[in-house]
């Protein structure tokens, strides 16, 4: 028997959809291929944006006591010392994404979700309508899970995306990837920490304890040029863009790195007949900025309001998906502008160091753009529902 929407991905885009879903009696299923409590590093920052959604999807009070706070960011250029922004009295927090995707699927699981674990590997399409997801399970057997919608919230490389035609080009060469890990300290604070220098960056952020997420961003090219000594390069790396500023110049054991990329995700429109795309699987930002799982959160409560708008019959299809793409666009294109502006003044030393000095004596700018990355400010909010 189908299901009522069928979901490709478990990380908090798919898994606060299948809660929403769930939370209104629709029958969801969710397919994810990795077991949990998975390790995946990127998203571990939780911005006030982030937070708020969290608490919104009633979620947040399971979150707070499994995170530690986190205070604000210190941003490095090339050289010189750092701007250091504060949340002050906006909540934000830093949290394992294994923690955090296995709190939202139970969550999902709970409330009536179906986790099912299985590799999609297609879509089901008939007379140019996405009807369900072919999937294979562990032991390799293909199956067919039918719903009356599909969603595709599977990440980068999205398979939905791909096989519904709605997946832009990316060229790897051209594109970033991030290389880190999880690593320890002494030297931790409670403050993120970004180093930028042209062509890439390092970031730091205290998880609780001596424990920190530790990611390099740079091009797919540059690490193509190492070869084989990754490791050994990505240090020397490192230590260039910290500069000797900070005890931070460190990288995950040899054997114990993760690489993620390319850090780029385009579509031509986030829907098709019978589907939606959500979270990074719709598009996807330089992760510099940090409003990975703040868009995945926010994504998912857009797409709920559009897959019950139809399923209750409220509102024709076509009608609603156009209005759930005009709300990702409304969510997007600011952050996109913002994540853009902030790319191009980090591209070049001599400008970033520039734009670092500006920042440091018109603190109430470098303040707003802080708090519209973080969500602190309402230019980049949707109101709550009422």
């Amino acid at each position: 028997m189908a299901d009522d929407v069928v979901i490709a991905g478990a990380g908090p885009a798919g898994s606060a959809l299948a809660l929403r879903l769930a939370r209104a009696g629709v029958a969801v299923r969710v397919i994810e291929r990795t077991a949990f409590p998975r390790t995946k590093v990127c998203g571990e920052y939780l911005s006030p944006g982030a937070v708020r959604e969290l608490n919104m999807l009633g979620v947040g009070t399971r979150i707070a006591p499994l995170a530690v706070p986190c205070h604000g960011i210190r941003i490095y250029a090339a050289r010189g010392g750092p701007l250091a922004l504060a949340f002050d009295g906006s909540e934000a927090l830093a949290l394992e994404r294994c923690v955090l995707d296995a709190v939202l699927l139970e969550a999902a699981r709970t409330t009536g979700a179906f986790h099912e674990r299985a590799r999609v590997v297609g879509v089901i399409i008939e007379r140019g309508r996405a009807v369900g997801l072919r999937v294979r399970d562990p032991s390799g057997a293909l199956g067919e899970r039918r719903g009356r919608v599909v969603v595709g919230a599977d990440g980068i490389g999205s398979v939905v995306a791909r096989r519904l035609g709605l997946a832009g080009e990316v060229r790897a060469a051209d594109e970033r990837f991030a290389l880190g890990g999880h690593i320890r300290s002494a030297a931790l604070d409670g403050w993120i920490s970004m180093f930028a220098g042209a062509g890439a960056y390092f970031a730091v952020n205290p998880l609780g304890g001596e424990l920190a997420n530790a990611m390099l961003v740079l091009r797919q090219r540059e690490i193509a040029a190492w070869g084989g000594r990754i490791d050994a390069c990505a240090r020397q790396r490192i230590a260039r863009l910290v500069g000797g500023r900070a005890s931070l110049a460190l990288f995950p054991a040899d054997g114990e790195r993760i690489a993620v990329g390319p850090l780029r995700q385009r579509v031509r429109r986030p829907y098709a007949p019978g589907a939606l795309l959500v979270g990074d699987a719709a598009g996807f930002l330089d992760p510099f900025t940090g409003q990975g799982v703040w868009m995945a959160l926010e994504g998912a409560r857009n797409a709920a309001d559009a897959v019950l708008g139809v399923l209750r019959g409220d509102a024709r299809e076509a009608s609603a998906w156009r209005g759930y793409a005009r709300a990702c666009r409304r969510s997007w294109l600011p952050r996109w502008m913002l994540s853009t502006g902030i790319g191009l003044l980090r591209s070049r030393d001599g400008l970033a160091i520039r734009a670092l000095e500006r920042a440091c004596i018109h603190r109430k700018v470098a303040a707003s753009l802080f708090g519209a990355c973080a969500g602190t400010s309402s230019a980049l909010r949707r109101p709550p529902e009422q």
